[in-house]
């Protein structure tokens, strides 16, 4: 282990002459562009997909309001189509409650009941 020193000393303490490194070419070495280029282009991509995302998310969120709202809609009908079944069930025993559905237009006087009999010509 106190090799691995030796060397440093050495360099520091060493002959009176200066130690030549070679020179970095970091500027004019083409590996340098591309590694910019290839930077350049991941981000200009990571900028479109995170558009998209944002764009999908808010489409999302935008169908999903409609989709809570078509639902409460057709809850809605079904209680409301419950509730006029049991009207129109209700209003076979009290005849009082025919007026009011037929104001509505939800109770007809033109369904048959089962007194009006056919008459075949005999």
């Amino acid at each position: 282990m106190f090799r691995l020193f030796a060397a440093k000393n050495e360099l520091d303490k060493g002959p009176r002459e200066s130690v030549m490194f070679p020179p970095l070419y970091m500027k004019n070495s083409p590996l340098t562009t591309v590694l910019l280029g290839v930077l350049v282009l991941s981000a200009a991509i990571s900028l479109v997909l995170c558009w998209q995302y944002m764009s999908y998310v808010r489409e999302l969120r935008t169908m999903r309001g409609k989709a809570d709202h078509i639902n409460q809609v057709a809850q809605m009908r079904s209680v409301t189509g419950n509730l006029i079944r049991d009207a129109v069930d209700f209003s076979t025993t009290h005849k009082n409650l025919e007026p009011l559905l037929q104001q509505f237009g939800i109770y007809k006087t033109n369904v048959p009941s089962a007194t009006n009999k056919t008459s075949n010509g005999k």
